[in-house]
């Protein structure tokens, strides 16, 4: 039978021979982990013999039992889910994988170079494979729940022990030629669908290791990247956890694929020690941004060649250009609170920008907080205030366009600045750019947009446009929304 398990041990076998006969210090440690192991393994063997009994019961209330005896197996007595009561568990003061991951992963830096002296960072294939077993323990106990929850239901528990009991085996590597259910051994028929990344190890090779689809968790503290993405996959990080790119590489992620991918970034602060930049979004990619906090880069998010940035309920602040995007790019904001950036959102050449509720306030650049030019540009109920320059630049040509509804622009140089001029997005080599110059197409209503000498007026004026024989007074802006709307 051979364990998946036990290659923490060899390891160990492998430091103590090398260390002299008289040195009890590595021999103590040999002993205490090959005790911690066994220790995994009895309880592992338990939970197997919880999972067969479940799979062999048809009655609904043997399956509960069965069911929570696993829970607290996996699970131990600090869990919430813990059952006392239950006869088949016994007592269980830490849960299999809370022990595996003691025995595997200690926290002394020392003990870890004594388990694993062959590598050098936790980035190795011995690491891959602690996380490949803790991934099925994980996926073990989410079987035990649904065992519980489904015992009483139409069809029974039966499946969801048949998979327990299989990512148990796949857990402990035993290599059976039939396994309970018709299942055959499961050791890389289960891509790897979770890594935990701690600070120091390169999230390059987590990228690299995840499979489509899977999840990485940045653990707190200060990650170091320049990491190209090109699957779809989330991260999503603990309180505390930092991405600050690498000076010399440029963008702390850069994501791009051959075919359409998503990536989801959650609960991450981007930083940077110097003006470093945040994500770059190309071709093919979308990137999701949630409760994401970025503060000191020169560029936070860029998006172009047809790619998407979707920021949802973020914090951007003190940055230079925070979102912008060109040749076809597309950024959606909501909820989203800029504050104290050079510029917010800038679109160019065939984008496509939508804020909705977003606060942008003290915008230090000398033009628009939200400057667009040859880009389709929309405004829902967004406060843009006391920024340097001009709240909102609207460039010219007919592809320039702005929607705004239900938005208040106080406190800035001008509320709207539009720009009389040509833009050809396409590329379109018959294209005549002094015979289609014009300003930019102009929809919306229910707007504050205060001049100069009212309440919190914009310094300079409402709006700001050169030949108004070529623009609808854009007044209208101001007026309740039409009732044909």
């Amino acid at each position: 039978m051979k364990t998946r398990l036990s290659i923490a041990v060899l390891l160990c076998l492998i430091s103590v021979c090398a260390c002299p006969a008289d040195s009890s210090e590595p021999t103590a440690r040999f002993d205490a982990f090959t005790q911690g192991i066994e220790e995994v393994l009895e309880l592992v063997d338990r939970a197997l013999y919880l999972a067969a009994a479940g799979i062999s019961s048809y009655e609904p209330a043997d399956q509960r039992l069965y069911a929570q005896g696993l829970i607290n197996l996996l699970e131990g007595s600090s869990s919430p889910d813990f059952d006392a009561r239950n006869e088949f568990a016994g007592s269980v003061p830490t849960g299999i994988r809370e022990l595996f991951l003691e025995v595997a992963l200690p926290d002394d830096s020392e003990d870890w170079d004594f388990i694993a002296p062959m590598s050098a960072t936790r980035d190795s294939e011995v690491y891959q494979s602690i996380s490949s077993i803790d991934h099925f323990f994980r996926l073990a106990n989410t079987s035990a729940h649904d065992a519980f929850q489904s015992a009483y239901s139409l069809y029974g528990a039966w499946d969801a022990f048949r998979a327990c009991y299989a990512y148990l085996v796949a857990a402990r590597g035993d290599v059976e030629p039939v396994l309970i259910g018709g299942l055959t051994f499961l050791l890389g028929m289960f891509p790897l669908q979770e890594i935990w990344v701690s600070e120091g190890d390169a999230l390059q090779t987590a990228i690299d290791a995840i499979s489509d689809g899977g999840i990485i968790y940045l653990d707190a503290g200060t990650h170091i990247a320049s990491t190209s993405i090109d699957k779809s996959v989330t991260l999503i990080g603990s309180d505390g956890a930092v991405l600050m790119s690498d000076p010399e590489s440029g963008f702390a992620i850069s994501v791009s694929a051959q075919a359409p991918i998503t990536v989801t970034i959650r609960n991450v602060e981007f930083s940077t020690a110097d003006v470093g930049a945040g994500i770059d979004i190309g071709e093919n990619a979308t990137v999701e941004l949630n409760d994401v906090f970025a503060h000191g880069l020169g560029t936070v998010v860029r998006v172009h060649d047809g790619g998407t940035a979707i920021a949802t309920d973020c914090t951007f602040s003190d940055n230079g250009s925070t979102m912008s995007a060109i040749n076809g790019g597309t950024i959606v904001a909501t909820r989203c609170t800029f504050t104290d950036n050079r510029y917010a959102v800038h679109g160019a050449l065939g984008s496509t920008c939508t804020l909705t509720d977003c606060i942008i306030t003290g915008c230090t650049g000398d033009y628009g907080a939200v400057a667009t030019w040859c880009t389709d540009l929309t405004l829902d109920n967004c406060r843009i205030r006391d920024c340097e320059g001009s709240a909102v630049d609207v460039g010219g040509g007919e592809a320039s366009r702005l929607h705004i509804v239900n938005c208040q622009l106080t406190g800035n140089a001008y509320g709207i600045d539009l720009t009389y001029g040509s833009c050809n997005p396409g590329g379109d080599p018959d294209w005549e750019a002094p015979s289609q110059r014009s300003y930019g197409t102009l929809t919306g209503w229910g707007n504050v947009i205060p001049g100069p000498q009212e309440m919190e007026g914009n310094r300079e004026g409402a709006f700001y446009y050169c030949f108004q024989d070529y623009l609808e007074d854009p007044a209208f802006l101001l007026e309740p929304k039409p009732e044909d709307e």
